[in-house]
């Protein structure tokens, strides 16, 4: 499995987020299966656009073993075909940090991602802003 990524900046409204909604919409017509991670676990704003609101299982709740793997991943209908989310939400980063193993559960979110659902292929993970550390 290789993983690709593209980091478009640390700080805050330098468009990754918005360059993972355009993805959204461009891959399915292009016959890409792609599925979306929203690691922006204050500022959820990839999810609440593809979803309309913050569902109750989201990727905290998976890494802190509250909601299977296919609980968390979410089907966003487009007009040519699926986009596979697993949404975060507000103040999730509080919970992974103090009960979940987050660099495991991501690993193997993603391998679920590629191998089981409707072959998937390619995963892009919306990050957060952050320091580096």
């Amino acid at each position: 499995m290789s993983i690709k990524c593209i980091a478009s900046g640390q700080k805050g409204g330098v468009g990754k987020s918005t360059l993972a909604l355009l993805t959204a919409r461009a891959a399915p017509a292009l016959g890409i299966r792609l599925a979306i991670i929203d690691l922006a676990m204050g500022n959820p704003s990839t999810s609440l656009n593809l979803l309309g609101n913050i569902p109750r299982h989201t990727l905290a709740t998976y890494v802190i073993n509250a909601s299977k793997v296919n609980e968390a991943i979410h089907v966003v209908p487009t007009e040519h075909g699926p986009v596979y989310l697993v949404p975060s939400g507000y103040g999730d980063l509080a919970l992974i940090n103090e009960y979940g193993d987050f660099r495991e559960r991501l690993g193997s979110l993603i391998k679920y991602l590629i191998d089981r659902v409707g072959g998937v292929n390619h995963v892009v993970i919306d990050f957060p802003s952050f320091e580096p550390s």
